[in-house]
């Protein structure tokens, strides 16, 4: 992961955290998860044939986000 895609990623978890528009946040994800997906790519290219790389089930997802009643 380059440096940039590192910054990226934490700005976008912290985005996530604070973000209490649905559009923004469903971006906001969208793009994590893209970032997920090529370092996925990049493990599985290293790695070739192993099973150390997540399987795309175990991406963040918008529904999985939710905010669910009393939490915050």
């Amino acid at each position: 992961m380059t440096p940039n895609e590192r910054e990226r990623m934490a700005i976008l978890c912290e985005r996530i955290a604070k973000e209490q528009d649905l559009a923004k946040f469903k971006q906001f994800v969208r793009e994590l998860n893209e970032l997920l997906g090529r370092k996925e790519q990049r493990l599985k290219n290293e790695d070739s044939g192993a099973s150390a790389a997540p399987e795309p089930r175990d991406r963040i997802s918008a529904r999985s986000m939710r905010r669910r009643p009393g939490t915050s």
